[in-house]
């Protein structure tokens, strides 16, 4: 799916589809990263990082 199609499926604009999009993969690289180098203090940032894009999803979609 291209990411003008994502913003205009959330509603969201352009530009925080593509921080949200950036915000998945590199949370998602880092958890891994982290647990591959058992690099802790890594793994807890990579998932603080994740967590707006969460409890966006949860008011966004799953809160209705």
């Amino acid at each position: 799916m291209a990411p003008d199609q994502f913003a205009d499926m959330m509603e969201l604009p352009l530009v925080i589809a593509i921080a949200v999009a950036l915000a998945e993969i590199v949370g998602g690289v880092g958890l891994l990263a982290g647990a591959a180098l058992r690099l802790d203090w890594l793994s807890r940032l990579a998932a603080l990082a994740t967590v707006p894009v969460l409890l966006g999803a949860v008011v966004m979609v799953h809160w209705g």
